[in-house]
């Protein structure tokens, strides 16, 4: 019997072409959908390094305004911030689709809220020249969020890249790279 390969090979290759046509095009998609996702992250990451440089415990005491009101004025505005940079951390941590990035935003929600409090502890206490021993609660409070900033900022771009074998492996095997 003689098998004619001809017909065979014209439908694999009709086959494949549109296969290979909707892999590149999901590719591109998957691509595009990652620029996206670390341009929204991006926004809420500068927003959140903007913040937590606004209540450093020292920054805040050496640029600290005696005149009646002037830091309580300021204080409004600053948790204003903080409830907005809490809730933008929060929807990251609760949509976001890498686990470390969700695990990272919800973490940093909570230790930049308890360094902002802290601050406002230290800045109290200068205000009516009390000494609680605020500042080094506050100094802590703020290096913890930082660095937990720092690794965020670290998954955010380690889940924009594109998904390869290599990846794969470190996330299945526990490991980060």
């Amino acid at each position: 019997m003689n098998w004619d390969w001809g017909p065979t090979a014209g439908a694999f290759l009709g086959a494949s072409i549109p296969a290979v046509l909707t892999y590149a095009r999901l590719r591109a998609e998957g691509r595009q959908h990652r620029q996206d996702r670390q341009w929204i992250d991006a926004e809420v990451l500068a927003d959140v390094q903007a913040f937590l440089t606004e209540i450093e415990p020292y920054r805040r005491t050496i640029n600290l305004n005696q005149a009646e009101g002037a830091e309580a004025a300021l204080w409004a505005d600053l948790e204003r911030r903080r409830d907005d940079v809490r809730r933008r951390l929060l929807v990251v941590g609760t949509g976001h689709p890498s686990r470390d990035v969700r695990m990272l935003a919800q973490r940093l929600a909570v230790e930049a809220s308890n360094a902002a409090i802290s601050c406002k502890h230290v800045v109290s206490d200068l205000l009516r020249n009390r000494d609680g021993n605020y500042m080094d609660v506050a100094k802590k409070d703020h290096e913890v969020a930082s660095a937990t900033a720092v690794e965020l900022k670290a998954a955010v771009e380690i889940a924009g890249k594109p998904p390869g074998v290599l990846r794969w492996w470190f996330f299945s095997t526990g490991q980060r790279g």
